[in-house]
Order: C-alpha cells, then structure tokens, then sequence
C-alpha cells in the first residue's frame, strides 16, 4: 500500500488504495484530504507557487513504476529545498495571488526549484548505481581476505581441512 505521512504522524492511503480501507481510515483519509484543501484555500498564494514550483515532484510520483515509489520523494525532497526560497520571497513581498503568479513568470524562480528537482533526479538514479558498486568492491575485499585466510589454515593445518570444510559446505541445505 502506498502511503504518506500526515501532520498527525499516521500514514496516509494514496487515492488508489481508498478502497482496501475500513471505513475508519476512509474517513482519516478523507478527512486528511479535506484538510489539505482548506489549507490550499486558506493559503492561496503560497499554494499557487507551491504548484507551479513543485511540478517536477509531482511528475516524478506519477510516472515512479518502482514497487518502492521512491521517485517521488527524492526528487520532491530536492524540488521543495529549491522551492523554499521563492516562497521566503513570496512572503517578504505581501503574500498576494498577484506575486505569486508575478514570481511564477520569472525564470529565475522555476530554474533555481527545478534545478533543485533535477539534482534530485540525479541522486534518485545514480545514489543506487554508486552504493551497489561500493557493495560489491567490499565483498570481493571480504572474499580475497576469505580465500587468504583460508590459505593460511590450510598451510597451518594441512590440505585434510580445506577437503572436509569444502565437503561440509556442499552438504548444508
């Protein structure tokens, strides 16, 4: 099931698994979205930027097919980092509709949040490349200090141990 989290701390359903739910956590779920939505409202201007900077976030949840959905986050994370100065602007100019839409329209605001989303895009997609290879280096460390340990038994004790070691491998489940 894919969830988030809601400011209360409990997890949140997506949409699609509203219909998995008992009727409590429907009501939570809707409830949480109606909340959303008063917010929205209630905080107009900030929402309007908030859509227009965060667009890559929200395509990056979309189009996520991973059974982890980690798209999402990652590039939402680095897209909302690069969001945060537009709206510290946003206040100190009033709060209007007008300066959002104003700040919207200046090119250097989406650059600097979809900047940020595409470094996001770039940790998403090269983060696991680079710890799987970091992986795999130690384990073939590990194994040639196996195999160098191994050596020094079998010089220690004699080739019998390294031939009933290897047999006592092969005849475990």
């Amino acid at each position: 099931m894919v969830t988030g989290r809601s400011h209360l701390g409990q997890t949140a359903p997506a949409a699609a698994d509203l219909q998995q739910l008992g009727p409590r956590r429907k009501f939570q779920a809707i409830q949480q979205a109606g909340d959303l939505a008063v917010l929205g409202v209630m905080y107009f201007p900030l929402t309007v930027l908030f859509c227009g900077c965060m667009l890559p976030a929200f395509v990056a949840a979309l189009v996520d097919n991973k059974p982890d959905r980690t798209a999402g986050v990652t590039v939402g994370t680095m897209n909302l980092a690069g969001t945060v100065p537009a709206w510290l602007e946003l206040f100190s100019r009033g709060g209007q509709v007008e300066d959002a839409v104003a700040m919207l329209l200046m090119p250097q605001t989406l650059l600097v949040a979809y900047v940020a989303a595409a470094i996001g895009w770039m940790f998403y997609l090269q983060v696991p490349v680079l710890v799987s290879g970091v992986m795999v280096k130690r384990n073939q460390r590990r194994l040639v200090e196996i195999d160098r340990r191994q050596q020094e038994l079998v010089r220690k004790w004699g080739t019998r141990i390294a031939g009933e070691a290897q047999s006592a491998v092969k005849d475990m489940p």
